[in-house]
């Protein structure tokens, strides 16, 4: 229990009015100036704030819209996913290649977009979900620098990943832009577009 400190009108803690036995329910300005300062009480002991900066460890998402009021020229781009059986070079009958599967597009709009399978029972949940079995649940992550350039991390999948025809290495960050391709798991074509 808080004691109340002599001649205190308000409750330090919940700020119960004591004058008026009423319980705070906020002050407008106009309420505020509409009091003489003599009127007006003020804390004893001094409040003390604690205010939290996020520092970019602590935030792996932002939106995009954050660096675009900073810089509005930036890239804007978006992946285009295709199932591509001429990839598909050593088929596996328990795994066929889903033929006449529709393209599916993804706006990059995060800092980090992790591409990957799915998996209910690990707790890992990519951005972008990619159904093939030669994919990695986390198989690379697309990132956005603070000028707005966006790299793609290959993050040590099983089965890899070629860019432009060139495997990517694990733990290098590769600048994307449009134009560019990646092919990874069993099928799966990815477009690099502008949009």
């Amino acid at each position: 229990m808080t004691q109340r400190p002599t001649g205190a009108r308000f409750c330090e803690v919940c700020r119960f009015d004591f004058s008026t036995r009423s319980s705070f329910s906020g002050l407008s300005s106009v309420d505020v100036l509409a009091q003489p300062a003599s009127a007006m009480t003020l804390p004893t002991a001094p409040v003390q704030t604690t205010v939290t900066v996020p520092t970019p460890a602590s935030t792996p998402s932002q939106d995009t819209r954050d660096i675009q009021t900073i810089n509005p020229a930036i890239e804007r781009l978006q992946l285009r996913i295709v199932v591509d059986p001429s990839l598909n070079k050593d088929p596996d009958p328990a795994s066929p290649c889903p033929i006449g599967e529709p393209d599916r597009v993804f706006h990059l709009d995060l800092v980090e977009n992790t591409l990957g399978r799915q998996y209910e029972g690990n707790g890992i949940h990519p951005e972008i979900v990619v159904q093939d079995p030669g994919i990695s649940r986390r198989h690379l992550k697309f990132i956005r620098d603070a000028s707005g350039q966006f790299t793609v991390l290959e993050l040590g999948s099983a089965n890899g990943t070629e860019f432009n025809a060139k495997t990517l290495e694990v733990g290098v960050m590769t600048i994307v832009k449009p134009g560019d391709q990646l092919t990874l798991g069993m099928w799966t074509r990815v477009h690099v577009l502008a949009r």
